[in-house]
């Protein structure tokens, strides 16, 4: 699966009042100057591939600052689940089990 850069507000709530086929949605909030989002990167993409019953996004939160504000971001990076626009559950940090157990969870 592609992971697709979520680059407005509009396309953040077209996305969350979607069902996505009845797909989970995983996104990976980052930002271009944090380090440990730049090792998290690979990881995310590769288990993205490797779990199809998943849509995956990533946000740069300098980009769209409103939806980190409105989703409580405080740490980068920052991975958060969703169905049908509720969120089900987050990972924080560079923390690669966390972050595949969003992907075992929710992406089956």
């Amino acid at each position: 699966m592609t992971v697709t850069e979520i680059s407005s507000k509009e396309q953040f709530n077209t996305i969350m009042g979607s069902t996505n086929n009845g797909k989970a949605v995983v996104i990976d909030f980052w930002a271009s100057w944090c380090g440990p989002c730049h090792a998290m990167n690979n990881e995310f993409e590769a288990l993205s591939k490797q779990y199809p019953g998943t849509e995956c996004y990533q946000l740069n939160v300098d980009a769209v600052p409103s939806i980190a504000a409105e989703l409580g971001i405080r740490s980068l990076p920052s991975f958060m689940a969703f169905k049908d626009g509720q969120k089900l559950d987050q990972a924080v940090g560079v923390n690669p089990e966390g972050m595949k157990e969003l992907f075992v969870k929710f992406g089956a």
